[in-house]
């Protein structure tokens, strides 16, 4: 769990690295979801009514969470259902940064072929952004699509001019979130939202006193690559407000500006997290 602060406004980020789990299971290792106060701006629909709709499974699925495919693939695990022992995310946490990793080693799509392995950081410059880096690799030596996906309940999706690539919602609340990938050079970045063909994206299955509705899926695809590594920052911003100035520096570095503070951190090595003034 990655917060700014204890009050009614507070950034929040939940990052699982943990097991399966049993009667309660949902193939979503190394999913987040993000809040600014009590909205949800990334979000995972917990996986709608206790029904057999294809909603249902879907909202199950790693297609249905912010993860990652292969191929098209989900990934998909059977075990291990619990832990033994707590499990270990590399965390770092201070009063600049909170940092945690983890990797999926499992199967992709209903064989459980290990098409590729996906390691997933994420990296919280406090109090106002998020860095999430995917690297993914080849197993069985053969170039394969790798598609990153983001879960936004609106369907309304804007692009940013002056950050290619970048996407901001318009929930038409207090707040919306700006996602902003840091290489989009070969990336294709697409949406759907209430998609049944091929396959279900772009649907929010709701559960308790929420509908099943259409909502938004944001994919960032990078086609025919052996390795590759997405770094994607996510900016909870006040509706309307000043949008980030992102730059990435000639020794690799990335600098950002945003509410008063200029922020320097390495994308490729978030651990070593960032330098402020």
């Amino acid at each position: 769990m990655m917060r700014s602060d204890w009050g009614p406004e507070a950034a929040y980020l939940c990052f699982d690295v943990g097991p399966l789990g049993r009667a309660h299971e949902h193939q979503d290792k190394l999913n987040i979801n993000l809040y600014k106060g009590s909205e949800e701006l990334i979000f995972d629909d917990g996986g709608g009514q206790y029904d057999r709709s294809p909603h249902y499974f879907h909202a199950r699925s790693g297609a249905g969470h912010n993860t990652l495919l292969v191929d098209g693939l989900a990934q998909f695990r059977r075990e291990p259902k619990t832990a033994e022992a707590p499990v270990e995310a590399g965390w770092i946490s201070n009063e600049r940064f909170d940092y945690a990793a983890a990797d999926y080693r499992d199967g992709f799509g209903p064989e459980e072929a290990k098409f590729a392995v996906h390691r997933r950081e994420v990296l919280f410059a406090k109090p106002d952004f998020f860095c999430v880096a995917d690297t993914v690799n080849s197993r069985d030596g053969r170039a394969h699509d790798y598609e990153l996906l983001f879960q936004l309940d609106t369907l309304k999706l804007k692009p940013v001019d002056e950050l290619p690539g970048a996407v901001i919602s318009d929930f038409g609340r207090n707040y919306d979130i700006l996602i902003v990938p840091l290489y989009p050079e070969g990336l294709e970045v697409s949406r759907v939202s209430g998609q049944k063909e091929p396959r279900l994206a772009g649907w929010y299955a709701g559960r308790n006193d929420r509908n099943l509705h259409p909502a938004t899926t944001l994919s960032m695809t990078a086609r025919r690559r052996k390795e590759f590594r997405f770094a994607t920052l996510l900016f909870p911003l006040k509706s309307g407000g000043a949008k980030p100035q992102v730059t990435r520096l000639e020794d690799g570095r990335c600098r950002v500006v945003f509410n008063g503070r200029s922020v320097t951190f390495d994308p490729g090595q978030l651990r070593n997290g960032v330098s402020a003034r």
